[in-house]
């Protein structure tokens, strides 16, 4: 398979967000806390940075997740589909956090809230 070249990659990071950050279907809760999913969208965006650079493109995903309540929203819906999730260590809850919100940071009330959610 051949290299995507900036447009298709473009192509792929809309779909990568719309999965991570905007399906809400049971689903997908699966897909979204893929290890191999969630480092190959970070790829992705690495690639996309050095393409909008030399295009002189500013796009930041240096926010808060806070700042897109969608995507927040998102990523309680998705804890709620995890069976068992009152049943994880704090550590493991916290991990998993960081890795859905990636590339976006997190403040610690947020993650405190999505630590204690409970169906």
């Amino acid at each position: 398979m051949e290299e995507l070249n900036d447009y298709e990659l473009m192509a792929l990071n809309k779909a990568l967000f719309y999965i991570r950050f905007q399906c809400t279907d049971g689903e997908t809760a699966n897909i979204k806390s893929s290890q191999f999913l969630i480092e190959a969208h970070l790829k992705i965006l690495d690639r996309l940075d050095v393409f909008y650079k030399k295009e002189n493109i500013t796009v930041t995903y240096d926010t808060f997740i806070e700042d897109e309540n969608d995507y927040l929203n998102t990523i309680i819906a998705t804890i709620r589909h995890i069976d068992g999730w009152h049943k994880l260590s704090e550590d493991v809850k916290k991990e998993i956090i960081y890795d859905f919100v990636k590339p976006f940071k997190i403040k610690e009330n947020t993650i405190n809230f999505l630590i204690n959610y409970n169906k």
